[in-house]
């Protein structure tokens, strides 16, 4: 008897473990080990210096990525909060694998589904570096987990740990509210308010006791952090991501097809297939949750970009941004994967008609699996960090910085910059400065004129330093010398050009903030040969800059033009 049961308990804590182990081997292997693109070198330094990053604050991330900094972990606390992204991830998929098991009662499902969610791109890629997203997926994947434990067994406990949850999510990112009208309306299904008031009352005060971190941020501010967006105003942070947009135009539908396309880079067309032909069967069987998954899948894609794009024309950089929104969507489309898949399990063909299914499935990915490590291995990538170091080293200590660009890569270049500023006490002696909170602009700046320049901010801080020539910029200016990183009447050439090595990344190389990196880079090397006159070496550097800006001919390349212009040559 004994012996049955411990044989019962290892079968069902095999499949978890050997989850968690692969796909935590696939993570740490490919994790960052330095700062890296996007808003990673700001979550880091906001959650080192106890600081308030961009809207919304992200209050749970930050305190929960501090704690786990103090861990004993790695040479590095840039790699334990890298990996902390990683153990979320890992978290998070043995979650799902858990809720699809008490969904679909077949382990094979759940291991199949939950690993083949766990090497899809998005979320793979959200588990190498520092970030919000995986934490995001944690939460959505505890939800899922929460509500299926609840379907089978129903208790008032689980709706309020699930509303609790919710809470917690909305103190993290505000895509898990996405999900409202279902858990709303889904709940108000099963138990009506007006015999169940106290349930409701309840659920209401956990999901306020979720909201709790966000206390953090006014009792934070209060105290002079390293920075703070908005000077802490709740009101500010809260309001500046909610989406307004409710438009629908062809460049949206170009939008929602990319949710197509990544569905098929993570789950191959059969997987499309099954997610098709899974919700059809939901409604055919009239299965009690079809409306709630077909719900959340049309609002955790359809309805989320009408709100964010507005109708707005199609980027490549925004294409790019949404998909890093698509985590939740892909968790949900396992549900009617999985439905089809215990179909073909139940029925008098299971033997092939199952089976078939499950390995063309899986098949697709797992021969993609060495590809998607390699577009995923960011373990060796340092250009970020070497930039930034390079960038405050060549800027002198003894004149104010001003870092900004008219291009996507203003706000990594300010947040790199303040990993550097504020954790390695870099460019410590005078001030730097920016148009964002991490470093405040000056005081006597026309902020009031910024809106009025909106996309072309770089003219207001040009016409500020000419009232102030020791200020050293990141643009060029006509009148400023260059070293290749830094403008200004007070540069020195560098007593040796610094070269950046391993500009190639294949691992980052679609992403348009390396790319945009790259781009500025070869800029301003094209500008410094052309201050010394080597004209046709500075027009090697501008062709190389143009071939990496995802904004072809931007407007950072006019500048470089404009001020090749004035140089003798």
């Amino acid at each position: 008897m004994m012996s049955h049961m411990i044989k019962k308990h290892w079968g069902n804590a095999i499949p978890p473990l050997l989850l968690a182990a692969s796909l935590g081997t696939l993570y740490w292997a490919t994790m960052a080990r330095h700062i890296y693109l996007e808003d990673s070198a700001e979550f880091i330094t906001a959650s080192l210096t106890f600081s308030i990053p961009h809207p919304s604050g992200y209050p749970l991330y930050i305190l929960l990525s501090r704690l786990f900094s103090v861990l004993p972990l790695f040479s590095s606390v840039v790699e334990r909060l890298n990996f902390f992204s990683s153990a979320l991830t890992v978290s998070a998929v043995t979650a799902t694998y858990f809720a699809l098991v008490r969904i679909f009662k077949n382990k094979t499902i759940a291991l199949s589904l939950s690993f083949l969610f766990g090497i899809s791109p998005v979320v793979w890629l959200h588990a190498t570096y520092a970030e919000v997203y995986a934490l995001n997926t944690l939460l959505v994947s505890l939800m899922l987990l929460l509500y299926s434990r609840y379907s089978t067994r129903p208790r008032a406990k689980l709706l309020y740990a699930l509303a609790f949850v919710f809470g917690l999510g909305a103190s993290n990112h505000f895509l898990i509210l996405a999900a409202t009208p279902v858990l709303v309306f889904g709940i108000l299904r099963i138990l009506p308010l007006r015999t169940n008031d106290a349930v409701y009352v309840k659920m209401l005060a956990s999901f306020c006791a979720g909201l709790l971190p966000y206390l953090y941020i006014p009792i934070r501010s209060a105290s002079d952090p390293a920075f703070s967006w908005f000077d802490g105003n709740l009101e500010k942070l809260l309001a500046y991501n909610i989406p307004t947009g409710h438009r629908f135009s062809m460049h949206t539908a170009r939008y929602i097809s990319d949710v197509l396309t990544a569905g098929a880079e993570s789950y191959s067309w059969v997987g499309i297939a099954l997610i098709v032909g899974g919700t059809v069967a939901l409604f055919y069987h009239k299965n009690r949750h079809r409306h709630a998954v077909l719900w959340l899948l049309l609002l955790f894609s359809v309805v989320m970009l009408v709100l964010l794009v507005g109708g707005q024309e199609y980027t490549p950089f925004a294409s790019w941004f949404y998909q890093q929104l698509y985590a939740p969507f892909f968790l949900f489309a396992l549900i009617p994967i999985g439905y089809a898949l215990k179909l073909m399990h139940n029925s008098r063909f299971r033997i092939w008609l199952f089976y078939t299914m499950l390995l063309a499935l899986l098949i697709w990915p797992a021969t993609e699996l060495g590809s998607r490590y390699v577009k995923n291995d960011r373990s060796t990538y340092t250009l970020f960090d070497e930039y930034t170091t390079a960038l405050l080293t060549a800027s002198s200590d003894e004149y104010p910085l001003f870092i900004h660009s008219d291009h996507i890569i203003n706000d990594p270049l300010v947040f790199g910059s303040a990993y550097q500023h504020y954790m390695r006490g870099m460019h410590s002696a005078t001030p730097i400065y920016s148009l964002t909170p991490v470093f405040l602009p000056p005081n006597d700046f026309p902020r009031n004129k910024l809106r009025d320049f909106a996309g072309h901010e770089s003219k207001l801080v040009i016409d500020y330093r000419a009232l102030h020539k020791n200020i050293l910029t990141t643009f060029p200016a006509s009148d400023a010398d260059a070293n290749g990183f830094v403008y200004g009447t007070h540069v020195a050439q560098l007593s040796k050009p610094v070269t950046l090595p391993n500009l190639f990344y294949y691992a980052a190389n679609d992403n348009p903030y390396h790319q945009s990196l790259i781009a500025k880079y070869y800029y301003d090397q094209a500008a410094r040969l052309y201050k010394l006159g080597a004209f046709k070496a500075g027009q090697w550097f501008l062709v190389q800059a143009i071939a990496y800006d995802p904004d072809t001919f931007s407007d950072y390349y006019n500048r470089i033009i404009a001020y090749r212009d004035t140089q003798p040559h």
